[in-house]
């Protein structure tokens, strides 16, 4: 009574009271006449031929329970005594899922002229795909919980092994070091008219001065001085005499003159005549 034309005829029936404050219907027979009269259809076997040519009876989402049960009582009152007509009916209302499930079962097929058999097989592949989300969802949170209990430890006892063990230390690496962004390339355009003077360019630049004569304009390879001792540093000078050493001794032997050993020789060994 409350919604559709159940809600209406009551709140009609509620205003009439306020309105003369008595009671709308005298004794229960006179209400339970107009219920019947305004809910009730007249001819109840055509009321349900019209539903069942429709699409009013579909089951839609309720469960195969409630639509097993509404379209047994359509076809009592509707008087259908063809099974084959009957089970085409059934079929046409069931959800589309079971209906292709129902129909493609191969040997567990219902025939098409046994509509208990049809109830039936609803009603147990509707227990089988509620049993299966059932087992999904139970995975689904049993997975959800697996990789905390593998590793062997919660996320609290990871936060207090974490805060035991000491903060290593290290220097930041060269990749570490934060770089600052590349500055984009400008090239500064000439005026217009204007020639690129590479020598202009060089004679600005102030010349080379060379560190040990002071000269400009040459490197340390060519300075005119570099074999001067006066001019060459302490370092340059212990380099040139350890070099000189090892020159002189890797320098070959004089041979001996044969004149000098023979003479040598006959001065050490004279005879005397005494």
């Amino acid at each position: 009574m409350k919604s559709d034309r159940t809600a209406t005829f009551a709140d009609r029936t509620i205003r009439y009271e306020t309105k003369y404050n008595s009671l709308r219907y005298g004794s229960w027979d006179a209400f339970q006449k107009v219920f019947i009269k305004t809910f009730c259809p007249k001819n109840k076997s055509t009321h349900a031929l019209m539903c069942l040519e429709s699409d009013h009876y579909f089951q839609g989402k309720r469960t195969v329970d409630a639509y097993v049960d509404e379209f047994e009582d359509l076809i009592d009152l509707s008087g259908y005594l063809d099974d084959l007509a009957i089970v085409l009916k059934f079929r046409r209302g069931l959800s589309p899922v079971l209906q292709d499930k129902i129909a493609e079962s191969g040997r567990d097929r219902p025939p098409d002229n046994a509509p208990d058999k049809w109830y039936a097989a609803a009603q147990r592949f509707d227990q089988n795909r509620l049993a299966n989300e059932a087992f999904h969802s139970a995975g689904v949170r049993r997975h959800a919980a697996t990789p905390a209990s593998a590793a062997g430890f919660t996320a609290s006892a990871f936060s207090r092994n974490a805060a035991l063990r000491p903060t290593p230390v290290t220097a930041p690496t060269l990749a570490q070091t934060p770089r600052p962004p590349p500055r984009p390339f400008q090239q500064r355009a000439l005026p217009p008219g204007v020639p690129m003077d590479i020598n202009a360019q060089r004679a600005r630049q102030a010349p080379l001065m060379f560190r040990r004569c002071g000269g400009p304009g040459h490197f340390a390879r060519d300075c005119p001085t570099r074999f001067d001792v006066r001019l060459l540093s302490q370092d340059d000078r212990d380099n040139l005499l350890e070099s000189l050493l090892a020159l002189k001794d890797t320098a070959p032997m004089p041979a001996p003159d044969d004149q000098n050993s023979d003479g040598l020789e006959e001065e050490d060994f004279v005879h005397s005549s005494e």
